[in-house]
């Protein structure tokens, strides 16, 4: 059964832990109305396995305590963020000068991101009732606090990686933040295309017994355009700081499972993401212009702050 390792991982999230969010909600509801915006923009008209690893989630979760069932969305979150959706200039990242696009002139190849990701189960073929019974296995088990802490991760915001690295990236490294947002600016444009290209329907499109706990979306289902922005972005950060390769990668795919756990993706939307997210960091790190990125002293000055962090002191991301 394909996406049994979506069932392993949604197994292993039932050992979160309550806490607050290290980001405030307020940030979380910036980052969330930018990405939910790029995902509508695209549409004018098992999860990942996770092996052992199971989440703490007082690196990245917000407060569970206001949740009233598991199938609703944190109250206390969309009061947060409401007042605050508006695209205003956040004062810790303003300290990165503005510069050129690093990412300028560079063009993904298309045609070899679209063969990789592939094509969505055929409708009622043994992989599509596998997607759905994994959907409706989680409908009926997650908890109130695992439906918090998938509020983590509903923007697309790289600060969501400083607990891998055990520094906040917005303070430490806002070049290397900014820079990684022009190149994943590529990422989601080739997610998007290929969307539109095979226009699968969301789960709760075409299932009115699945009710997401994440705000519904209007865009397509294939792949996860937030599955695919946080295997990318982790692979990334993996180049530029292989020694926290393992702890990025866990945030990746912790991003990707969210998707799965409320319901808003397929496991196999979520498994062609992590492919096309993969296949898109190797050609960006393969390219001049990463090269260039790399070798910039302000970049490389910011990889060292990081580098300085002691590991004894990195924050716990598994039990």
């Amino acid at each position: 059964m394909r996406p049994l390792p979506l069932v392993i991982s949604a197994l292993a999230l039932l050992s979160l832990t309550g806490g607050r969010a290290s980001a405030s909600l307020a940030a979380i509801g910036r980052e969330s109305a930018r990405s939910a915006g790029s995902d509508a923009a695209s549409k004018a008209g098992g999860a990942p396995s996770a092996g052992a690893h199971g989440w703490q989630a007082s690196a990245l979760s917000p407060d569970p305590a206001s949740l009233k069932d598991s199938n609703t969305s944190p109250d206390a979150a969309l009061t947060s963020s409401s007042a605050t959706v508006t695209d205003d200039v956040n004062p810790s990242r303003a300290a990165a000068a503005p510069v050129a696009s690093p990412a300028a002139g560079l063009q993904l190849d298309m045609e070899a991101l679209e063969r990789i990701t592939g094509q969505p189960p055929t409708p009622q073929s043994v992989a599509a009732r596998d997607d759905l019974a994994v959907l409706n296995w989680l409908q009926r088990h997650r908890t109130p606090q695992m439906v918090a802490t998938t509020w983590s991760t509903l923007g697309r915001d790289v600060d969501l990686f400083s607990p891998a690295l055990g520094v906040d990236m917005s303070k430490s490294t806002p070049r290397v933040e900014q820079g990684l947002g022009a190149f994943l600016a590529l990422v989601d444009q080739a997610c998007n295309r290929i969307k539109d290209i095979v226009r699968r329907p969301r789960p709760y499109w075409s299932h009115a017994h699945l009710k997401p706990c994440l705000p519904p979306e209007r865009g397509f289902s294939f792949p996860s355009g937030h599955s695919t922005w946080y295997q990318a972005a982790a692979e990334l950060l993996a180049d530029l700081l292989p020694e926290r390769r393992e702890r990025l990668l866990t945030i990746g795919a912790y991003g990707g499972a969210n998707r799965v756990m409320c319901g808003v993706h397929y496991p196999s939307d979520v498994d062609a993401a992590q492919r096309l997210g993969r296949a898109a960091a190797e050609q960006i790190i393969a390219s001049p212009q990463w090269r260039r990125f790399r070798a910039d002293p302000a970049i490389a000055a910011e990889l060292q702050r990081v580098r300085d962090a002691q590991p004894e002191a990195l924050p716990l991301l598994v039990r």
